[in-house]
């Protein structure tokens, strides 16, 4: 059962009723995608055209605020989450940045089992709730954008939303230290309208072309990545030309049924 919290807006509690009405209480899996996609057609969003005005009003929807909630009372979500903690908590991070972590849920159990690690929670789309529970943890923070050099970050159902992930890969790595650790779970699959097509290519090729990069893939932990960075991370020429090899290829495996590694 979804329990909305006390410091939601009024307005936020309007509209989250609004959709649990939709989806029921709790929403399963499958029905939180299937509200995800009814705000987004209802923001007008296309993931062929993309209108970044209509893009940002989605993101800043109070049906992200109601993903949270949903997440924190889905078994599998959390037992992945456990799994991220334990690995972060052995690595021990003294700085950690959670690129896009939106509600803030693991951001909290990460600060909440390291408590010598200063936790930055990087989202440009907050929700007045993920800023109130994050006061009275003391080393957490919600920032706009990175704060110098981390020792970790982690970078959760991220990517598959952005037009360029490589790009977005070097920037986020020029504030990993050298040797920090980066933490990456992707899904580059068509479950919700906001994941993009035109970057479903990367699920056979991701790793290999972050290895080029400068980001060498060492563990995993559930269906995420665990990557070193090795040299400073640079999109060159031939990640270029490795992300072109990766597009031709992507018609001929998903029709071959070939499984991402």
């Amino acid at each position: 059962m979804i329990k909305i919290p006390e410091c939601a807006t009024s307005e936020q509690r309007k509209i989250i009723k609004s959709l649990i009405q939709i989806t029921g209480n709790p929403p399963n899996l499958e029905q939180s995608w299937a509200i995800l996609d009814f705000v987004w057609d209802s923001l007008g969003c296309n993931n062929h055209k993309l209108d970044w005005e209509r893009i940002g009003a989605f993101y800043n929807h109070p049906v992200w605020l109601l993903i949270g909630l949903f997440i924190e009372q889905h078994e599998e979500s959390m037992q992945n989450r456990e799994a991220f903690v334990d690995a972060i908590a052995k690595h021990a991070p003294r700085r950690l940045a959670d690129f896009g972590g939106g509600y803030g849920g693991l951001a909290r159990m990460v600060a909440s089992r390291c408590p010598d690690t200063q936790v930055d929670v990087i989202e440009p789309h907050p929700t007045t709730v993920a800023l109130e529970l994050s006061k009275s943890i003391p080393n957490l923070t919600y920032r706009s954008d990175f704060d110098g050099e981390y020792d970790a970050m982690i970078a959760v159902d991220v990517f598959e939303h952005l037009p360029d992930p490589l790009v977005e890969v070097e920037r986020t790595s020029s504030h990993l230290k050298q040797g920090g650790v980066y933490y990456m779970a992707n899904c580059f699959f068509p479950v919700i309208k906001c994941h993009l097509p035109s970057v479903f290519h990367f699920r056979y090729s991701f790793p290999a072309i972050l290895g080029q990069m400068g980001l060498k893939q060492t563990d995993s932990v559930k269906y995420a990545q665990v990557y070193e960075k090795t040299k400073d991370v640079r999109v060159t020429g031939l990640t270029r030309l490795y992300e072109k090899l990766s597009v031709k290829s992507y018609p001929f495996l998903r029709r071959m049924n070939v499984q991402p590694r």
